[in-house]
């Protein structure tokens, strides 16, 4: 059994992004339970920092001795304890080791214990999850100032359940962080904005890493054919070209119900009402989230799919 270790910043948007990809089994904490899980796979999340085998859910200290050890840990070894004494567990390990050789900085094996609410998880890391987003990050390509994180842009595409091969649509694209990180993952992507000097950022920002879309200006109102996933982060800021914000939302809601066949991931302030702004739209909400940018601001998420 695999265990994936989430971050700890937002679990529940680090849970959901991994329920919408993957068959889990439990979540403990920051720990994620499944059965099988590829490292291509686990390189999709966005919230993830590791991945480990499971090896044993001990009721107590006493019974690490219960484990092979010998068979479990070949060659040099480093002992990481989660919110449990280090050295104790250490030495427990080492005593029953016949040839014991500690490599703190470079080991072949790493084992963890994360000790959660009265068991002790024993697992075995396999590898760490890379994610790259210092060169994507908003000030190393064309954007604006409230340009979404790639960090966040990837767990919404990936809380529409999207596989590679899909296309997926951002219909108000700005400078194309969302469609950047659907590329990357292998899915295609299709994208629009109202603004021309949006289209050529959303451009230059995926030939910069080598990626195609089909990308135009088009005002998402008068899309008319029908996408099976959408993800976007709806305008909001003060210098929008939109008079009316609310009244916007409620219009690209009501039209996101007409053209959406599975489906959406809707980024926006937390001021709104979501219950609100999809009444009437034919539009159900499956998830919400919430995340903090900045003291002024906080955002949601939405997952809505048809009613």
């Amino acid at each position: 059994m695999k265990v994936i270790i989430l971050a700890k910043d937002n679990l529940e948007l680090a849970d959901g992004e991994a329920k919408a990809l993957f068959e889990t089994i439990d979540r403990v904490e920051d720990l994620l339970f499944l059965q099988q899980l590829s490292s291509k796979q686990a390189h999709r999340l966005a919230f993830a920092k590791e991945v480990h085998e499971l090896l044993s859910i001990l009721d107590s200290e006493d019974d690490v001795h219960k484990l092979s050890w010998n068979k479990l840990i070949k060659g040099t070894y480093a002992i990481r304890t989660h919110d449990i004494p280090e050295r104790e567990m250490a030495a427990k390990v080492y005593m029953n080791l016949r040839h014991p050789v500690v490599n703190l900085t470079q080991p072949a094996t790493e084992i963890h214990f994360f000790k959660r609410g009265k068991v002790i998880i024993c697992t075995k890391k396999l590898f760490t999850i890379e994610h790259g987003y210092e060169a994507r990050h908003p000030k190393e390509r064309a954007s604006i100032p409230v340009s979404v994180h790639p960090k966040i842009a990837r767990a919404m595409v990936n809380l529409t359940g999207g596989q590679p091969g899909a296309t997926i649509l951002d219909p108000c694209c700005g400078t194309g962080g969302h469609l950047l990180e659907a590329g990357l993952m292998g899915l295609k992507i299709t994208g629009t904005d109202i603004e021309k000097r949006m289209v050529d950022m959303t451009l230059f920002n995926l030939k910069k890493n080598n990626l195609v879309g089909k990308i135009s200006r088009q005002d998402v109102l008068t899309i008319n054919r029908p996408y099976k996933y959408i993800v976007t982060d709806l305008p909001y800021a003060k210098n929008t070209k939109t008079i009316n914000i609310r009244a916007f939302y409620q219009e690209f809601f009501i039209h996101i119900g007409k053209i959406l066949s599975k489906r959406a991931v809707i980024g926006l302030p937390d001021i709104f009402r979501p219950q609100q702004l999809i009444k009437n739209t034919g539009l159900k909400i499956t998830g919400e989230y919430t995340y903090y940018i900045h003291r002024s601001l906080t955002k949601k998420i939405l997952v809505v799919e048809k009613a």
